[in-house]
């Protein structure tokens, strides 16, 4: 046999990759702590976590099969990376691995926060990169990406008593992506599904267990259910959706406050669940909608498939204040969005955001109304005036301590321009609040002075002026603001 270069380059490269930092795992039981000090991690053969037994694995640390091996967890195993310092479980040379297997008798925790799971085949025919077979599980995937899988994360048939918790996940050619089998309790919420294999599943439920799956986004969707679906609120689903549920006719939608693709390819169950698709009435938007709040128009999402940085709402999309109004409001305070992300907009409303003051003589002044738009409290903590010239702008109504505003609450100040000499001035009026968005805002000020006559000295304004009153004369408790042409004088 004859070997290129070519071959030698691959194969030093392939033995620097193996040789460098890199730690071997040949024992059957494994614990203690895996850090990028040993990175990478080679498995050599099946390895197990033991009862009672905790493995953890830092940020940055890649984790590598050498072959059709596996994970089984009877123990504790924590896998917790970062946004920037992911953890990778993958194949290596090309040949698929089996998965991390939470096994019939054991009472395993598994807690994987930002990670990778690449290339996973599964320990037999039909088993997915994360196999929970358990009835005893702790489960808590978070933040996790699946890619080239077989099956993703199955939930086997085994009945397990807790909750099984998938949030903020992204799941991308995998031939099934969720399969679930067991009569559980399970989660699954701000993940998004694409399916490039259109002959495999994106979900597929077939037990009679609880399924809620809330703000996902499913992209060339095909899911199957023979079991009991569950229910899907706030989600969107796009391009070439197929839904196939075995659950009888005549039931109520088990969609409520999603957005659908009508598109010519795809298939709704439109006369299989009761008033599902007749649009008889309109949000808060006035978008027409079916009776569970259902959306059918485009859902004018940013396209791409870099996860997390597209697929977010355009600031025209319809689902944008259109999901469940009695759900938990979004963190920007307003109605929760449709959709795996939600667009922001902020609780701190103020008007006008510019002020501009003119003055021939006396004083001239604005008020400045600041409001809570959202649904939550709004903690409104200093609101103060900054000048390179504090004298010629006075500020009143303005606070140090920490005021709050109840949602459709409002306070208002006032900014006097009251200058001396002729001249152009700036300030800003800075509103430091708990937005979300705009924790900071800064109103600029620019006032204009012009043959201002001072022949007493005694200043400006030359005379009294009354302002308006705070927070509104049927309050309890009232402010009288005024100026005056000399302290004192009344």
């Amino acid at each position: 046999m004859r070997y290129t270069p070519a071959f030698f380059l691959s194969f030093l490269a392939l033995a620097y990759q193996a040789t460098a930092d890199t730690t071997f795992i040949n024992d059957q039981f494994v614990h203690g702590v895996w850090s990028p000090v040993g990175s990478p991690y080679v498995i050599q053969r099946d390895v197990s976590i033991e009862r009672e037994d905790t493995l953890v694995i830092e940020a940055d640390v890649e984790v590598l099969f050498n072959g059709p091996r596996g994970l089984i967890v009877s123990g504790f195993l924590f896998a917790r990376g970062a946004a920037e310092s992911k953890i990778l479980f993958r194949e290596m040379r090309d040949q698929a691995w089996r998965c991390i297997f939470a096994g019939v008798g054991s009472t395993p925790t598994l807690w994987l926060e930002h990670c990778i799971l690449e290339g996973a085949q599964g320990w037999f025919e039909g088993q997915g990169a994360i196999n929970i077979e358990t009835r005893d599980a702790d489960v808590h995937i978070n933040n996790c990406e699946f890619r080239r899988n077989w099956i993703a994360i199955l939930i086997g048939t085994t009945i397990p008593q807790r909750t099984v918790i998938i949030q903020n996940c992204f799941f991308d050619l995998n031939y099934y992506g969720v399969s679930i089998r067991s009569e559980s309790l399970i989660r699954i919420s701000n993940c998004m599904f694409i399916r490039q294999d259109r002959s495999g599943e994106i979900l597929r439920i077939g037990a009679q267990g609880v399924t809620f799956i809330d703000n996902c986004l499913f992209i060339n969707s095909l899911m199957e259910s023979s079991g009991n679906i569950g229910i899907f609120a706030n989600s969107i689903f796009v391009s070439g959706l197929q839904i196939s549920i075995n659950q009888g006719d005549g039931m109520g939608s088990p969609f409520i406050y999603c957005s659908f693709d009508t598109s010519e390819n795809a298939v709704l169950p439109y006369e299989q669940f009761d008033d599902f698709g007749v649009l008889d009435r309109t949000n808060a938007n006035g978008d027409s909608t079916d009776r569970y709040g259902n959306l059918f128009l485009d859902p004018r999402i940013v396209d791409g498939w870099q996860w997390p940085d597209t697929n977010f709402l355009s600031p025209d999309s319809p689902c944008i204040d259109a999901g469940d109004p009695e759900a938990d409001p979004d963190p920007d305070g307003t109605i929760a969005d449709i959709g795996p992300f939600f667009f922001p907009q902020g609780n701190l409303a103020v008007d006008p955001r510019e002020v501009y003051l003119e003055s021939l003589e006396g004083a001239s002044s604005d008020t400045l109304f600041i409001s809570n738009i959202g649904l939550r409290n709004l903690s409104v903590r200093r609101v103060v005036l900054e000048s390179e010239t504090p004298d010629a702008f006075v500020l009143f109504g303005g606070i140090e301590d920490e005021q709050f505003l109840e949602p459709g609450d409002s306070m208002w100040v006032y900014v006097v321009f009251r200058a001396e000499a002729d001249g152009e001035y700036e300030a800003n009026v800075v509103i430091e609040s708990d937005d979300r968005d705009e924790a900071r805002v800064e109103i600029p000020v620019r006032g204009k002075s012009l043959a201002i006559p001072d022949n007493d000295g005694i200043g400006i304004p030359p005379y009294a002026m009354h302002l308006s009153a705070f927070p509104n004369p049927f309050n309890a408790t009232l402010q009288l603001h005024y100026t005056l042409p000399r302290p004192g004088w009344w």
